[in-house]
């Protein structure tokens, strides 16, 4: 069996293969017949499994210390309560600074679709190592969804991101709020279906924690309405497959 983490921070023995598991998202993923979605989606889909299936399982269980670390107040600020709003996110926000006077960026453009790799976390921590491996995700992500150059297939890096977030438990909000960021406003159809993909594999394996579920939430919920589907990109169909799979993890 594979050892899942709750979001209340115990492991879970699941009788469930991560291929399975892969498998099982994937097949709610795609669209009814008729419907219009590219099939690279199930192509990578596949690739995925597969690749997880190699990954060695001691990189996909995370450790009962980065657990515990996830639900204590002194390892951020997004341990106690709820927030659902962009107000309620604003205090977590490290707001990032540009230009030569080093002038805030707003907390609009913050939360909006950027091309440019990001300088430091998206939400406050004082973890050195977080830090860093924050700025790497957001250009890992970007390597994903086509917003940025690399030799590294899309699945792999798919692959590294998850296992990341699975392994590292601090790092799951800033990935989940990258995520929201880099899917809003999003012009590029290609990018944000691969963004909204991203999105929904994280959740199969990784909830958010307490504090940003109810914000994560806020932000899926508000793209249910097929009005928020752009072009070829149901971005509804995503929305309410992560909502689902936001909902589980609760139960879990």
């Amino acid at each position: 069996g594979v050892f899942l983490a709750t979001p209340r921070g115990q492991l879970q023995s699941q009788p469930v293969s991560i291929s399975a598991s892969m498998e099982t998202q994937h097949a709610s993923l795609r669209r009814k017949k008729g419907d219009k979605l590219d099939t690279s989606s199930a192509e990578r889909s596949q690739s995925l499994q597969v690749d997880m299936m190699s990954r060695p399982l001691s990189l996909l269980i995370p450790s009962q210390s980065d657990v515990n670390m996830a639900m204590s107040p002194s390892t951020g600020s997004l341990n106690k309560g709820k927030m659902s709003s962009e107000g309620d996110m604003e205090q977590h926000l490290n707001r990032h600074k540009k230009g030569l006077f080093g002038k805030k960026v707003s907390v609009n453009n913050m939360l909006t679709w950027s091309k440019d790799p990001i300088q430091k976390p998206m939400i406050r921590t004082k973890d050195k190592s977080l830090k860093k491996d924050a700025c790497d995700m957001f250009k890992m992500i970007q390597l994903y969804m086509g917003d940025r150059k690399g030799k590294q297939a899309p699945m792999s890096v798919a692959l590294d991101i998850i296992t990341k977030g699975w392994s590292t438990a601090n790092l799951r909000d800033e990935i989940y709020i990258q995520l929201m960021r880099q899917t809003t406003e999003n012009k590029r159809e290609e990018s944000l279906q691969r963004g909204w993909e991203l999105l929904s594999m994280c959740l199969h394996f990784f909830p958010p924690s307490l504090k940003f579920h109810s914000y994560l939430e806020s932000y899926i919920t508000k793209h249910k309405d097929p009005s928020s589907d752009i072009g070829n990109v149901p971005v509804s169909h995503f929305s309410a497959h992560c909502i689902q799979r936001l909902e589980k993890t609760l139960q879990a």
